[in-house]
């Protein structure tokens, strides 16, 4: 029983990491699309 509890302990860490780094890429991807469509309106003034 606490070798489950353990487990579960483990295998929610890890989703939880998962998550994270995610989020952090779709943050990324935001931004650097941002930036990459101010660059394209600053090239075509």
């Amino acid at each position: 029983m606490y070798n489950n509890k353990k487990n579960n302990k483990i295998l929610f860490e890890l989703v939880a990491i998962k998550t994270c780094q995610h989020r952090v890429e779709e943050k990324t991807a935001y931004i650097t699309t941002k930036v990459l469509l101010s660059v394209d309106k600053f090239m075509h003034k």
